[in-house]
This record gives C-alpha cells, structure tokens and sequence, in this order.
C-alpha cells in the first residue's frame, strides 16, 4: 500500500466503504484496498496463524465504548426520536457492520431486535431514560466481541495477552471534545493516560498522592 499524501489517502476513503450519518453517529469501516498490505482476511490470518506469534499483545477497552455513537442523542436528548423509527436500518448496520443497505436481510433484523429486547426492551424503549442499555449493546457489540473474539485467536496459538478494562471515569473524556459533559468512560479515554497531549490538546490531569 503505497499512499503519497493526505489528499491521496482522503480520495481513497471516499471510494470505498466508509458510511457515516452525524444524526446517529453512524460511521461503518469497511475499507478495502486494490492492493493490499495484509494477504488475506484478517480473521482466516489470525485462525490460521500466518502472523508473527513471537509477541506478547496488550488487548483493552473502555467501560463504556459505545458512548461513541450516541454523541449526537447526548448533545440533545430529543435526537433519540430518530433511533426508533429507523431502527430496522440502522441497527443492523451498526450492530453488523453492514455498510450497504441493501445487503440487510430479513435475519440481520431479526438478531437486531433480540439484542435490543435484551439490552434495553423495544424499539419504543430508545430514549433517554434508556440510554445507559443502548450505550452497553453497542460496547458489547462494536468492541467487546472483537476483543475478545481476537484474543481467542492469539491463545489458540500460544500468543501471551494481557487484557485490561478500564472502568474509572476521570474528570475529562473524549466526549467533552463534543461539548459532552463527562458521563461514562468513553472510547478511547484510555489514552489520556498514556499520551499528552491527546486528541490535540493537554489534559491537566491532576495527580493524587496516597500515604503509605
């Protein structure tokens, strides 16, 4: 893969599958590249053990990832009344991550509203008052499955992993970069602890001072 500069790379992810919505947060990766640096699918490679299996991987995630998609509903709670109605599209989407409309089968819908009917109710459930099931579907199902579903590929051959979840919610999160108040332990919050500045700018975290 060979990309020369930022306007190259900007043109090749508008030609290929990136679906984004601001109304729902919806963004959908399915990028694909003519001429790929990574000779196969990523899970057939990881089933299959064509990787470099002398490393040890840190594998981690945040208690609350799936703050990420609902940014818009948590800047104007009043933005839930589109979830429901269009549900049966954009579940599947985001859940599934299935970036084409038209490749949402009658099953897709199906699974959809058993995940919703376990995390939170019905469709007429999406609100406010539920937001907190909605948040954790979609960490469960955005993140969490792919975590855990790559560590177990990695222990099927041996690789030594060191998982971690972080649950302490500090006093900044990514969300605030949204004019969201801090209300859970968003996606990538994580790095305000291992890099400053972050997200472009410098984090005063303050630092507390334990007696022995």
């Amino acid at each position: 893969l060979s990309i020369k500069n930022k306007h190259e790379f900007k043109t090749l992810l508008n030609q290929e599958n990136i679906v984004e919505n601001r109304r729902t947060s919806t963004i959908i990766w399915l990028t694909t590249f003519k001429d790929p640096f990574i000779p196969g699918e990523i899970e057939d490679l990881l089933d299959e053990g064509q990787f470099n299996l002398d490393i040890e991987v840190i594998a981690g995630s945040n208690k609350d990832e799936g703050i990420l998609y609902f940014i818009a509903q948590l800047q104007d709670p009043t933005q839930w009344e589109y979830w429901g109605p269009y549900f049966n599209t954009i579940g599947p989407k985001l859940l599934f991550n299935i970036a084409d409309e038209s490749e949402i089968t009658d099953k897709d819908i199906e699974n959809a509203h058993k995940l919703l009917n376990y995390y939170v109710g019905s469709v007429d459930d999406i609100n406010e008052e539920h937001k907190e099931g909605m948040i954790k579907m979609f960490t469960d199902a955005s993140f969490l499955f792919g975590i855990h579903n790559g560590i177990r590929y990695l222990l099927k051959h041996g690789v030594t992993v060191y998982q971690y979840l972080l649950t302490y919610q500090g006093e900044y999160s990514l969300s605030n970069l949204f004019q969201v108040p801090t209300v859970g332990v968003c996606h990538a919050d994580d790095l305000l602890y291992i890099f400053g500045p972050v997200f472009g700018n410098d984090m005063p975290l303050k630092v507390r001072k334990y007696k022995k």
